[in-house]
């Protein structure tokens, strides 16, 4: 089991160290870096003169017009970091995947993480030290506890370990010395006055080649289906291959009525039987997976090996739920969580984009863990991500709000969601694309709060999704039929 720990993990540094996981092999970089992973982990290397670029995990280019290839990519980055800068950024926005770009020189390195930080990078301060698991960096250079406020270790830069912070979407880390620097957005919305049916069709290429891309590298495909708007779009745009995926639905049990029991109960008991619906409508090759007939736990070694590779553990019963029911050579999960980010979440009760409303949110969203004793310390933690970040600088026409929940919240979570379960599923999340990201932004208040998007797309694609309730037992007849 031991080479499931730190699963698509990367330990980089300029330190001499002896005790990384045995599986991990080192590759020499500028004759200084130590740049340790597993050989069948997707990376690409390019040095040049007295520079260096590496992308560590699973990438693929997607413009507008045209697609760069991996081997030309990673050369051009390198050039036009080195001599173009606004280039280097214009072709990181259209990167996508699961991955993260370290480059620099024998002095000085820069980390850029993917558009949402989901392939998670934690580093050292003051140090040339970055891993892909903040357990790492605290396994092989013996760092021991943070001081962080209890159930604040995965939020802002924050970690369990002594030293060791986070990266945050949109902004590159200068190292040594630590410096955070925001590279997006760099102008007002370009998106905002392009047509929408050019909108449309830009958000399906970005999404669907993508798509392209998982079938190409596996036919073992799963995507979770519930009975919300987020994965039916993600169906939708995965339509042509919807007889090679297998659909999965989860629920307590299999049953005919919503359990009120509490709030997740509600929603599953719903999920089951709005899917039930569209399965027999529509003939889905899918599976439901019911908690009261699976009695498979996860073994105490499968644990551990969670415990090691997250600091914020998710829905660890996924795994011998994928285990019973799936094979798992080459398996890959689509998933659909980071849409939340296109749908004003956050400022749909504070309007203004202001700091004092983004500390608001924060305080709002972490009240559960807020005491009189800590409350002093909460916002001082809060305001000093602020200010080292210089938070609110240069963001044009963008919404602090969509952006904290972008960057802050989305930017740690769902990082986390996918290192619980990588070592029994590799996970592909297509809208981790920053043009495509912006793209969604770039529609009105009202059209991304009603998920306006999310349904025209459905609708361009796979419209009788449509037709079945949306969180709503009713379909869409029963919803409209009136009489009187």
């Amino acid at each position: 089991m031991e080479s499931k720990l730190y699963p698509f993990g990367f330990l980089f540094t300029d330190r001499d160290v002896k005790s990384v996981p045995g599986y991990f092999v080192n590759k020499k970089i500028l004759g200084k870096y130590n740049y340790f992973t597993k050989d069948d982990v997707n990376k690409k290397i390019y040095e040049k003169n007295n520079s260096f670029i590496l992308i560590h995990g699973e990438f693929l280019h997607i413009g507008i017009e045209d697609s760069i290839p991996e081997n030309y990519l990673i050369q051009k980055m390198l050039d036009d970091y080195l001599n173009s800068y606004d280039d280097f950024l214009d072709t990181l926005d259209y990167i996508a995947g699961r991955y993260v770009i370290i480059i620099g020189d024998t002095n000085n390195v820069n980390i850029y993480p993917d558009a949402t930080n989901s392939r998670s990078t934690y580093f050292i301060e003051d140090q040339i030290c970055i891993s892909s698991h903040a357990k790492l960096l605290d396994e092989v250079f013996s760092l021991g506890a943070s001081n962080v406020i209890p159930n604040f270790h995965n939020t802002l830069f924050n970690t369990p370990f002594r030293n060791v912070k986070s990266v945050t979407p949109n902004f590159s880390t200068a190292l040594p010395n630590g410096n955070v620097q925001r590279f997006f957005p760099r102008m007002n919305n370009k998106f905002k006055n392009m047509d929408e049916d050019l909108k449309f069709s830009l958000i399906e290429k970005f999404w669907k080649k993508q798509v392209s891309e998982v079938f190409s590298k596996s036919n073992n495909v799963i995507l979770t289906i519930t009975g919300g708007g987020d994965s039916r779009m993600s169906l939708a745009l995965a339509r042509e291959h919807i007889k090679d995926i297998d659909l999965v639905t989860y629920a307590f049990s299999d049953t005919n009525s919503v359990d009120d029991t509490d709030i997740t109960s509600q929603v599953l008991s719903q999920d089951n039987i709005i899917v039930k619906d569209m399965v027999k409508e529509l003939n889905l090759k899918h599976k439901f997976l019911y908690f009261d007939q699976n009695s498979t736990k996860l073994t105490q070694s499968e644990d551990n090996i969670v415990k090691k590779n997250t600091i914020a553990i998710h829905s660890p019963f996924f795994i011998p739920f994928i285990k019973e029911n799936f094979k798992i050579n080459n398996l890959i999960h689509i998933r659909a969580n980071l849409l939340e980010i296109g749908q004003a979440y956050y400022f749909r009760n504070y309007k203004e984009s202001t700091l004092e409303n983004l500390l608001k949110r924060f305080l709002y969203k972490n009240k559960s863990y807020i005491t009189d004793d800590n409350r002093e310390k909460v916002i001082m933690m809060f305001e000093d991500f602020i200010s080292k970040t210089k938070y609110d600088n240069n963001t044009y026409d963008y919404h602090l709000l969509d952006l904290m929940y972008w960057e802050i919240h989305m930017g740690r979570w769902h990082a986390e969601i996918i290192n619980t379960h990588d070592f029994i599923i590799e996970t592909v999340s297509p809208f981790n694309h920053r043009a495509l990201i912006d793209i969604t932004l770039s529609f009105d208040y009202e059209k991304r709060k009603n998920r306006y998007f999310q349904y025209e797309l459905i609708n361009r694609n796979y419209p009788v999704l449509n037709f079945f309730g949306l969180n709503e037992l009713k379909n869409l007849y029963e919803q409209t039929k009136n009489f009187d």
